[in-house]
């Protein structure tokens, strides 16, 4: 995953690189066919949302305050889910659909700010 930032954030936006990240992590959940693979995807997955409850609990967040606590509840639980899933054979579908709908926002969000960007 640093890799990963440190690569693009040379050439992406956050927003980009947010839309990148859950894209990879989504996608490793998709394709977990294996239990080895299981664990793995949903270590990322953990990882993923430990590392964007970090940026939220930051000081310097810009997001507005009742946004940020509803995105750290979503962190938490899907931390939760991760792990539990990883002890458990629960379905992991629920976190794919968490993963795509925050994706969906954050191109939404994106979209709507590109034209403001090109003006």
């Amino acid at each position: 995953m640093a890799r990963y930032r440190q690569t693009s954030a040379q050439t992406l936006s956050a927003r980009d690189t947010e839309l990148a990240a859950f894209g990879v992590i989504t996608r490793g959940l998709q394709e977990a066919d294996s239990p080895e693979k299981r664990i793995r995807a949903l270590g990322r997955n953990h990882d993923l949302w430990s590392t964007l409850m970090k940026d939220l609990a930051l000081e310097g967040n810009a997001l507005p305050a009742a946004l940020k606590a509803q995105l750290l509840n979503l962190a938490a639980w899907s931390m939760r889910y991760s792990t539990i899933a990883i002890l458990q054979n629960i379905p992991i579908q629920p976190l794919i659909d968490v993963n795509r709908n925050v994706a969906e926002g954050l191109a939404l969000q994106q979209s709507r700010a590109a034209p403001a960007q090109g003006d």
